[in-house]
């Protein structure tokens, strides 16, 4: 159900009510949020960024900077 904005939960759970008022019986639920990371900082320190917007670190979750 993308795109469908969640309500409510009821039943511990085991219902799901949407904001256009549909209730959905359900086992299982994922939830899918987007986040962006705030990175002004980093950018502007000028580390490396992935393609999301996350410092891109090594194996040894080292920067490029070696002082981070």
């Amino acid at each position: 159900m993308l795109g469908e904005g969640v309500k409510s939960f009821k039943n511990n759970g085991a219902k799901v009510v949407t904001q256009n008022g549909l209730e959905v019986e359900t086992d299982l639920i994922f939830l899918s949020i987007e986040v962006r990371p705030e990175n002004e900082l980093a950018v502007e320190a000028g580390l490396h960024m992935g393609e999301r917007g996350g410092i891109l670190v090594n194996d040894y979750l080292q920067t490029n900077d070696p002082n981070i």
